[in-house]
C-alpha cells in the first residue's frame, strides 16, 4: 500500500467513525458511543470522542464501561481534574477496578496527592499483584519521592511484567529458526549459497540501543583508548559496539571497513564514519562538534 492509498484509507476510516459518532448521538446507545469513541481515539480524534461519551455518561451514569472510557478520554486530553472526578465516581460503585485504581493514582501523583495515590496503588497491587501498569505507576511514585533504589526495582519489575504480558515474538523463540531464516535470506540476496552456511548463532543483546547522556562522549573515548591499548584484535562496530546512533547503512559500513582492516591490513578509522553533518536531513547549527545531529546536546 503506497502513501496515497494509506491516506485515502485513513480518510475513509475517519469519515466512517464520524458517521457512526453522529448515529450514536441519535440512538442514545451507551455501548455504541463507547465503541465509536474508542475508534475515534485510535484514529487520533479523541476530542471528537468526548461529546458522545459525555452524553452516554449522563444517560447511563451507572455504566462502568462508559465512566471508565470517559475518564480515560478526559485524562488523555489534559482534563485531569474532571478525569479524577469520574474515576472516583467509578470506584464508588466498582471499588475493585484495578485499571481505574491505577489510572487515578497516576493522575493523583501528577497533581501532588501522593498519599491518596499510594492507597489506591496498594489496593490495586493486592487485587492484581502482576498488573504491569500498577507496578509502573508505583515506580513513578517512588521516583517522585526520591526513593531511587526502590523506584528502579519497581521499574524493572514493571518491565518484566510487560514482557510477560506481551510474550516473545514467535520468530524469536527458536534460534534454529532464525538461523534458517538468515540462511534463506542470504541466498535470496545472492550473498552466499545456502549450502555454504556451515553454522549460525543467535546473540540476543539486551539494552542494545545507545542512550546518550552528557558524559557519553568522554566515556566512549575512554573505552575506545582502552581497547586500542589492550585488545587491538577487538573491532567494535555498529550502534551497540560503538555506542553511536548510526543509521543502518553507517552501521553496516563500519563492519565492512573493519573486515578490510582485518583481511587486507588497511587502516580505516571507523570512528570517522557518519560524522559528516551534510548527510542528514537538517542541520541544527554550524558547531563542528555537533557531528551527525544525533549526538547528545552540547552543554555550555
Amino acid at each position: 500500500m503506497n502513501r496515497n492509498e494509506r491516506r485515502a484509507r485513513a480518510r475513509l476510516q475517519t469519515n466512517t467513525a464520524a458517521a457512526l459518532h453522529k448515529r450514536a448521538g441519535r440512538t442514545g446507545s451507551a455501548q455504541q458511543a463507547v465503541d465509536v469513541s474508542q475508534r475515534l481515539f485510535q484514529l487520533g480524534n479523541i476530542q471528537e470522542a468526548l461529546p458522545g461519551l459525555l452524553r452516554a455518561a449522563a444517560a447511563y451514569p451507572d455504566d462502568p464501561g462508559v465512566r471508565g472510557a470517559l475518564a480515560y478520554a478526559l485524562a488523555s486530553t489534559g482534563q485531569v481534574v474532571p478525569a479524577i472526578q469520574h474515576y472516583r465516581i467509578l470506584l464508588d460503585s466498582q471499588p475493585d477496578t484495578v485499571a481505574a485504581l491505577t489510572n487515578l493514582a497516576l493522575l493523583l501523583i501528577r497533581t501532588g496527592n501522593p498519599d491518596e495515590a499510594r492507597q489506591h496503588l496498594q489496593r490495586a497491587a493486592l487485587l492484581a499483584p502482576t498488573h504491569a501498569n500498577t507496578a509502573f505507576v508505583l515506580a513513578e511514585l517512588l521516583g517522585q519521592q526520591k526513593r531511587t533504589d526502590e523506584a528502579f526495582r519497581e521499574y524493572r519489575r514493571a518491565a518484566v511484567l510487560f514482557r510477560q504480558k506481551i510474550g516473545p515474538h514467535p520468530a524469536l523463540q527458536h534460534c534454529d529458526d532464525l538461523v534458517k531464516l538468515a540462511t534463506k535470506e542470504l541466498a535470496q540476496i545472492g550473498l552466499v549459497d545456502a549450502d555454504q552456511v556451515e553454522v549460525g548463532y543467535v546473540v540476543r543483546m539486551p539494552k542494545a540501543y545507545p542512550v546518550y547522556n552528557a558524559a557519553y562522549a568522554a566515556n566512549v573515548e575512554t573505552l575506545r583508548q582502552w581497547i586500542l591499548a589492550n585488545t587491538p584484535n577487538v573491532w567494535p562496530v555498529g550502534r551497540n559496539g560503538m555506542h553511536k546512533y548510526n543509521n543502518q547503512d553507517h552501521s553496516m559500513y563500519t563492519a565492512m571497513l573493519s573486515v578490510e582492516n582485518i583481511v587486507k591490513g588497511t587502516h580505516h578509522d571507523i570512528w570517522t564514519v557518519n560524522v559528516e553533518q551534510e548527510y542528514h536531513e537538517e542541520k541544527a547549527d554550524k558547531d563542528p562538534r555537533a557531528g551527525t545531529g544525533r549526538s547528545a546536546p552540547i552543554i555550555g
